[in-house]
């Protein structure tokens, strides 16, 4: 598939955010689908050419739409994970028509937060009705109806050229300034470069060159020039940056420059015009050169070369070569194994860039990082290259913007030739950002369930059994999924594994005279009556107190099989003295109310407990309570709700315990 014919523009806002750290970049998995975003956004193809990085964190794009039909499309979107931002527009996005053409070549956002754009309008199909224009939208994408009572206008240096405005900045005195170009055409007019400057309301301002416009005709003896795009210069001139050939492939960049007045600089080149020796490729298409200003005064131009590679050119305030940068004031790079197209330049804190592109033919997708000499930067990537992994299978990368976080958004398109507007999110960590989380694989054991929990309040959810509560109670084997938004509207996903565990076999105990035995194997563990023996975690125990014992064996799972209560009474009562604990119930099975009757052979405190054949805890009749020695004679009731059945009586003082089963 071949890119090479596509329209593209690009200048970007300047990002104060740091460079990489020196790790390779990867699409990170919460930006829309496997990393990436296509968006609809109108009939016809969309391009992402222009992006601003507002400071609420969302990023604004703007599109171009090739082929007829042409619109303005915007949408907003949140850089965490690409969610289109429904309070802009429609759902995120705008289409807008001012007459029949209209078509986004610039835009930048206002400090209230209104969004300026340059462009083309035509109001007809004839190439003779195609005129630079300027737009403004409010906040929210609907047009700004303050500026010139419609929210745009389209002007032309003279009756008949026609033209188009490459780029848009604020003047430093308030208003915007236009960046163009006019062109001849089947009512006549003429080729030349030009600058246009807006009061706020959209007047032309009368102030600058008398009518609000500045232009010169390209210098001899060039016959094709395109504008491609501008720069506002510390001093308050505006660069027109753009090209001049007699041929439409290679042109010759091209600077001419205007002072405040709309005058042009006549100390710069030749009349306020330099043709510099720097050539560059695909020259016909629209605004194949980015450009940044530095502090110092100087400028970098990135664009495709002549040799079909990305380069970068850095330009003295006199429009000279900076010798010192790159080799001889030029640097370039070749990032994949086609032609190389070379979309958009971002500076970068420390004085170096990072340019985006693709090839032409589309199979590679880049993003290359220079220090600030114009080299390299050997720790980005491999050797200042990171390769952008073709997700969605028809991509094509128009310009980026490196984020605070070390992270980078690319975008472009997807598809051709109907193309819809793409964003990919590059990241150090492709795993940042993640939110659902179901943990790792994990199962059940025989006769319970497990409860899948993703609460995350104000979020919605889709479980892969339709379910959309925030829990997922599981009961039967199987992968489960489940996909969140949360009230930023970002998605994640995760994905668990749950099995059906078994428990090991119900364990036996038996006596062989001198203990207990049992024929657990895995993690055995004795308890008597319901509570585990310390430390008595061997297939056998030798008992020191009467009771209720019972085994548990827990398998590598977690699931465990707990034996039947193996109950015993002839366990000695360790003690000194006359002591005599045997105990004695009258009638036995109990009926109403009993006897209970036993001998103390000195004073002591004693607990009395009802337990069940599982030697859980049913009632106290004593607890500590002195007695003195002697034989010991007490009435028992038996709890009314207690269900017929076997249970123990349990004697316990300092000396040891006895026990002896009764029955309801």
């Amino acid at each position: 598939m071949n890119r090479s014919i596509r329209p593209f523009l690009l200048i970007p806002l300047l990002c104060l955010c740091p460079g990489s750290h020196g790790q390779d970049l990867l699409p990170t998995t919460v930006f829309g689908t496997n990393g990436a975003t296509n968006t609809d956004i109108g009939t016809g193809a969309d391009i992402v050419i222009r992006h601003a990085l507002q400071p609420d964190g969302k990023l604004l794009l703007g599109t171009y739409l090739s082929g007829t039909g042409l619109h303005i499309g915007l949408m907003r979107i949140d850089t965490a994970c690409g969610a289109l931002d429904a309070s802009f527009g429609t759902g995120g996005k705008i289409v807008h028509i001012f007459e029949l053409k209209s078509t986004l070549l610039d835009m930048t956002v206002l400090p209230d937060g209104r969004i300026l754009c340059s462009g083309v309008n035509s109001s007809s199909s004839s190439t003779s009705s195609s005129v630079g224009s300027i737009y403004r939208f409010n906040s929210d994408g609907t047009p700004d109806l303050t500026f010139n009572g419609t929210g745009w206008r389209a002007d032309r240096f003279d009756a008949n050229s026609g033209g188009a405005n490459a780029a848009v900045v604020l003047a430093p005195t308030g208003g915007y300034y236009t960046v163009g170009v006019s062109t001849f055409n089947n009512s006549g007019g003429v080729n030349g470069f030009g600058v246009m400057r807006y009061l706020e309301d959209g007047t032309l301002d009368n102030t600058f060159s008398a009518d609000g416009k500045a232009w010169l005709p390209p210098p001899a003896p060039f016959f094709y020039i395109r504008c491609e795009t501008g720069l506002l210069l510390a001093d308050g001139s505006v660069l027109n940056i753009g090209g001049v050939g007699n041929d439409i492939d290679p042109y010759q960049i091209c600077l001419t420059k205007f002072l405040p007045s709309g005058e042009p600089d006549l100390t710069f080149g030749t009349g306020g015009q330099i043709v510099t020796s720097v050539a560059y490729s695909e020259a016909n298409l629209q605004r194949r050169i980015s450009a940044v200003l530095l502090p110092d005064g100087r400028f970098l131009l990135g664009v495709r070369s002549v040799d079909q590679r990305a380069m970068v050119a850095c330009f003295m305030p006199d429009g000279s070569l900076d010798l010192d940068y790159g080799t001889d004031g030029i640097s370039e790079m070749d990032p994949t194994t086609g032609n190389d197209i070379a979309n958009g330049l971002q500076l970068l804190p420390d004085g170096g860039t990072v340019q985006f592109g693709s090839s032409g033919s589309g199979s590679g997708h880049y993003m290359v990082k220079r220090n600030a000499e114009g080299q390299p930067e050997a720790l980005f990537g491999s050797n200042g290259v990171v390769l952008i992994p073709d997700i969605t299978g028809d991509q094509y990368i128009g310009g980026g913007v490196m984020l605070n976080d070390h992270s980078a958004i690319v975008y472009g398109a997807d598809g051709f030739p109907t193309e819809v507007a793409l964003a990919i999110k590059m990241t150090e960590d492709p795993n940042v950002g993640q939110f659902a989380d179901l943990g790792p694989d994990t199962g059940f054991c025989p006769g319970n369930t497990i409860t899948l929990d993703t609460t995350m309040p104000g979020s919605s959810y889709l479980w892969s059994t339709n379910s959309t509560a925030p829990t997922l109670e599981v009961s039967s084997a199987g992968t489960y999924h489940v996909a969140i938004t949360n009230t930023a509207g970002c998605t994640d996903r995760d994905t668990v594994e749950i099995s059906a565990f078994t428990a090991p076999p119900v364990p036996t105990i038996e006596s062989d005279g001198a203990g207990l035995v049992t024929d657990a194997s895995s993690q055995i563990q004795w308890l008597l009556d319901g509570e585990a023996i310390p430390d008595a975690t061997d297939p056998s125990y030798t008992p020191i107190e009467n009771g209720v014992y019972t085994v548990s064996d827990t398998g590598e799972n977690g699931c465990g099989s707990l034996s039947l209560p193996f109950t015993l009474l002839n366990v000695g009562i360790p003690g000194t003295g006359a002591s005599n604990m045997d105990l004695h119930v009258n009638p036995n099975p109990v009926v109403g109310q009993a006897t209970l009757n036993f001998v103390l052979g000195e004073s002591m405190a004693v607990t009395l407990e009802l337990r069940d054949a599982l030697g859980r805890l049913i009632t106290t009749f004593l607890n500590r309570q002195v007695l003195r020695a002697g034989e010991q004679r007490f009435a028992l009731s038996l709890p009314n709700d207690l269900a017929a059945g076997s249970y123990l009586l349990v004697l316990s003082h300092v000396k040891g315990r006895t026990s002896v089963r009764i029955s309801k």
